[in-house]
């Protein structure tokens, strides 16, 4: 696994964290463009761990802050001997879903109020790269494999709305505010 980053309240970014992405915006639904440079990256890791951080969020995906590339975040509970959170960036992750699917609950930032029970299998190989380009392949089980698998689904403009029978995701959605008469 590469190193984990500890959570800080130190970011180098000009003005105010960028805002969360939500429902409706067109750029959850597109497809994110492969990293190839380098340069600022390790700063947008920094900002993107610092805003899910902030939420409170398991993971992050770059689209969701508004940055087309395949860049994602991911919470480490007890990894860092602190104050038992840290998290690793991974730059154009890949994961090979293996071991049996299991449905659990899942949240995200960009659905509010959304909480759905998605399948997905319980533990992958994933490879990328870190925010300066260094290569890392390891393997992840359970909530943390979970929470790859959906960042990575951000990547490719994937929900988890779209993870679930259309009826279960409309009716989440509805309760959540975020459609029609029920939206805030």
């Amino acid at each position: 696994m590469p190193a984990a980053r500890p959570l800080t309240r130190r970011v180098p970014w000009a003005g105010a964290l960028p805002a969360v992405r939500t429902l409706g915006d067109p750029g959850l639904r597109t497809r994110a463009k492969e990293i190839d440079d380098f340069s600022g990256i390790p700063e947008l890791a920094q900002v993107m761990v610092e805003v899910m951080h902030q939420h409170g969020g398991a993971g992050l995906a770059a689209p969701q802050i508004g940055v087309a590339l395949r860049l994602i975040a991911v919470r480490v509970p007890g990894s860092d001997g602190g104050d038992g959170t840290s998290a690793i960036v991974i730059a154009n992750p890949q994961a090979s879903p293996s071991g049996e699917a299991a449905a659990g609950e899942e949240g995200c930032l960009s659905l509010p109020g959304v909480f759905l029970d998605v399948v997905r299998p319980a533990s992958a190989e994933v490879s990328g790269l870190s925010p300066e380009g260094a290569a890392s392949e390891f393997a992840a089980g359970g909530t943390l494999a979970r929470v790859i698998q959906h960042e990575i689904d951000h990547l490719d403009g994937i929900l988890i709305t779209d993870r679930v029978p259309a009826p279960a995701a409309w009716q989440a959605l509805w309760r959540a505010g975020l459609l029609g008469a029920g939206r805030r």
